[in-house]
């Protein structure tokens, strides 16, 4: 039996983009929240930033940054390039718990919900009935998206997931602090005080 073209072009994977350019075609930012909504157009320093966060063969990216640059709009989207693209588990690690959950309401939540592409992932069926979204945790098809604070370190540690990390510079995140434990299949990212330091480790 014979298909048509349209029929393969259905179970074709994901073109393979950077991050930056990714994010330019899909990612939207709420009206209200941006002094640009819509479309969002990264500048230079931004996109070499995002580049390096969604470059596989770059284990460790740090960035030493001022406020008020756009850093945390480029971990958002490259929360939404793995939900869409790259499904596991996710995880984001916040100084406190206030700033896990000022986190996911107004930046992933408002900007997810622009963005179709996403939103899509994200309103699919869940598999089971039980599989219930909490505000710091959410389910999409072939992974989760979970939000926790620094404080719960020994909670965060016995997850396996992927990671990111907005602290801001000022965060009291000690660097004597257990770092996520590295390897089997996690992408992790990790913020110290006073450079932003990510690091990504993929495996499998």
């Amino acid at each position: 039996m014979r298909y048509s073209p349209t029929v393969y072009s259905a179970f074709a994977p994901p073109p393979k983009l950077q991050l930056s350019t990714w994010m330019e075609e899909h990612i939207r930012l709420p009206a209200g929240d941006a002094a640009v909504p819509g479309k969002i157009r990264l500048y230079g320093y931004q996109r070499g930033i995002a580049d390096a966060i969604g470059d596989p063969l770059l284990e460790r990216v740090t960035v030493i940054k001022s406020a008020r640059i756009g850093y945390t709009t480029l971990l958002v989207g490259a929360l939404a390039n793995y939900v869409h693209n790259d499904p596991s588990s996710l995880l984001c690690l916040l100084p406190v718990k206030d700033d896990a959950r000022n986190f996911v309401v107004s930046q992933v939540k408002p900007v997810f919900a622009e963005s179709p592409v996403v939103r899509a992932k994200l309103d699919a069926p869940k598999a089971h009935a039980h599989d219930r979204d909490t505000m710091l945790f959410r389910r999409f098809t072939g992974g989760s998206l979970r939000v926790v604070s620094a404080e719960a370190q020994r909670a965060a540690c016995t997850r396996r997931a992927s990671a990111t990390s907005p602290a801001p510079p000022q965060a009291k995140l000690s660097r004597n602090s257990k770092p996520i434990p590295r390897g089997g299949g996690i992408r992790q990212f990790e913020s110290y005080m006073p450079s932003q330091a990510i690091w990504s480790d993929r495996r499998g």
